[in-house]
């Protein structure tokens, strides 16, 4: 999907990327998003925004019939932030902050 939009700007490109994991993960489809943000971040590992909105899927936020998963939301985020020169570092980091003190509110 991405080769076929290398035109556009990234930005925009990567709002298109995650919605489409978003509904599979809504949908119950979790390896599908998973094997989406897997690939997509193999191959552009610092997009900063792609780790978060992978993250935000399993804790920000709440789908009918779906479990949070703290532990699998913070792996994914702590993993975004040892990407050498990941963008947007600042916001990964203030969302896992986020995530820890909710999880810390929750026990």
């Amino acid at each position: 999907m991405h080769k076929d939009f290398s035109d556009k700007e990234l930005h925009n490109l990567g709002n298109v990327r995650s919605a489409l994991a978003e509904t599979f993960y809504q949908l119950g489809e979790k390896d599908k998003a998973d094997s989406l943000y897997e690939k997509w971040l193999k191959d552009e590992p610092d997009w900063g925004w792609g780790w978060i909105a992978w993250s935000d899927c399993y804790w920000l936020w709440r789908y009918i019939g779906l479990e949070q998963d703290f532990e699998k939301a913070e792996q994914i985020l702590r993993k975004g932030l040892s990407v050498e020169n990941v963008s947007n570092k600042e916001h990964i980091e203030r969302r896992l902050n986020e995530l820890l003190e909710e999880k810390k509110q929750i026990k």
